[in-house]
């Protein structure tokens, strides 16, 4: 089993009833995974947050990662842009390209959003036409979420929203390797 699907049995739909996976009852109780977690908050609190939808656990990881990810060697007089840049960024890593409006749902290999009509309850997503991806955010968008320029964000900003997500990748790849290893150590 796959470690992501370890750490799912936090979120509430699936910590009460036991996961089936190929037909058969998944042996590896919550507890365990539990007991399993990686030894550092920061880590633990990236692998519930994304995995889990433990919402404490994204609000502590958000101010977590203000301490963790910012490089010391990006200087800035203007500290709220920084925590607003890894903000934007834990939560595009958190949920990458998947579409706000349907979720990435599908219903007979198209991606669907509900609607009030009995007759046809599922129509095509108009957000994303099917695809159930979302648009990268524009360069422009990024920089009236942080309250910068354009200019500012291409020279100076999106470079460290960049390598805030390779490093969360890689945190992210560390912590499920901790939590495989410590799942088999049981």
């Amino acid at each position: 089993m796959r470690p992501e699907r370890f750490v799912a049995k936090f979120h509430p739909t699936v910590a009460g009833y036991g996961e089936y996976v190929s037909g058969r009852r998944d042996s590896i109780s919550w507890d365990v995974v539990s007991a399993s977690m990686p030894a550092d908050p920061f880590l633990s609190a990236l692998l519930r947050a994304k995995w889990a939808g433990d919402n404490e656990a994204i609000r502590a990881l958000a101010k977590m990662a203000m301490v963790r990810l910012w490089n010391t060697q990006w200087r800035t007089r203007d500290g709220e842009c920084a925590r607003k840049l890894v903000l934007v960024t834990v939560t595009d890593w958190m949920a990458p390209g998947v579409c706000k409006k349907c979720g990435g749902r599908e219903n007979n290999g198209r991606t669907v959003v509900r609607t009030k009509d009995k007759q046809n309850p599922y129509r095509t997503c108009p957000t994303c036409s099917g695809t159930g991806t979302a648009k990268p955010r524009s360069g422009r968008k990024m920089a009236a979420l942080i309250g910068i320029s354009e200019k500012t964000w291409r020279e100076t900003w999106e470079s460290r929203h960049v390598e805030i997500m390779a490093m969360l990748n890689t945190l992210e790849s560390r912590a499920l390797s901790i939590l495989s290893r410590n799942v088999r150590s049981i």
